[in-house]
């Protein structure tokens, strides 16, 4: 009987770590109202580069596999974008897991009184709401907290994540002061993170000047091409003119790719 008691809830274990898993933020899956707002932008994008360096239709259509990288840089945007709102709740998580450890809880019922505070505050659909809700049904089946937040911090791919994850999982295994270790590990995460949204903080102006700059050169171009009808024309429909406007055309994508990259600073 006892035999088949662990083997019963060997199973029940197995089947909840194949149903419940957890979101792997290192991949981003379009939501179809996403997909076609992307599509279109990126069509637009697409009209507007083949008519101001080219003139011509036929361009936008041999561009047009272009349109794959464009969906790539938007998945990464969607997905910093994603990460930073999962560190900011990761924040607030640890805040109420450490104030419930104050008041007496164990490390076990500080997450699961937590999942509930941040469930009133950010609502269900919140990413931290759903792993705390993943690690509040797998402590039911007597699952490590260690290893589910382990588990969490290798789908994070946040370093905040992976640090406390760490930190908290040797310091359980080895038995120390909990109350402690989760005081002075909350403090470095939160520290962390604050400096994180200061550093950005100051440098979103720099993040709008770098895009109205990146806008210049086509609202010249198109300014041009308005006002001085055939301006272009002798760079339009001819090999040499292709060549020219192609090189100014990656000149120019990497001068927008290096700009956005300067201003994404890391802590």
């Amino acid at each position: 009987m006892e035999k088949n008691g662990r083997i019963k809830k060997y199973r029940k274990v197995k089947e909840h770590r194949s149903s419940v898993k957890g979101i792997n933020y290192e991949v981003y899956y379009f939501s179809l109202m996403k997909f076609l707002v992307t599509f279109l932008k990126g069509v637009l994008l697409l009209g507007i580069i083949a008519y101001l360096f080219y003139d011509s239709l036929v361009a936008a259509v041999c561009l047009s596999p272009f349109l794959l990288i464009y969906f790539r840089i938007e998945s990464q945007k969607y997905k910093r974008k994603r990460l930073e709102r999962l560190q900011m709740e990761f924040k607030e998580a640890l805040i109420q897991i450490g104030e419930c450890m104050e008041a007496g809880y164990s490390v076990e019922n500080s997450f699961v009184e937590s999942y509930f505070s941040m469930r009133e505050r950010f609502g269900d659909f919140s990413d931290m709401v759903q792993e705390l809700n993943v690690i509040r049904q797998s402590l039911k089946l007597n699952i490590k907290i260690e290893d589910l937040l382990l588990d969490f911090a290798k789908r994070s791919g946040s370093e905040d994540v992976k640090d406390f994850a760490i930190v908290f999982s040797q310091a359980k295994r080895g038995g120390g002061n909990m109350a402690s270790i989760m005081k002075r590990t909350i403090g470095m995460v939160k520290e962390k993170i604050e400096i994180q949204k200061e550093i950005q903080i100051m440098i979103s102006g720099k993040k709008y000047e770098q895009r109205i700059m990146s806008l210049v050169p086509v609202g010249v171009m198109a300014y041009m091409s308005i006002t001085s009808e055939g301006f272009f024309d002798v760079l339009y429909h001819n090999g040499l003119g292709i060549i020219i406007m192609s090189f100014c055309l990656l000149v120019y994508g990497v001068a927008v790719y290096l700009g956005e990259h300067l201003t994404r600073i890391e802590v």
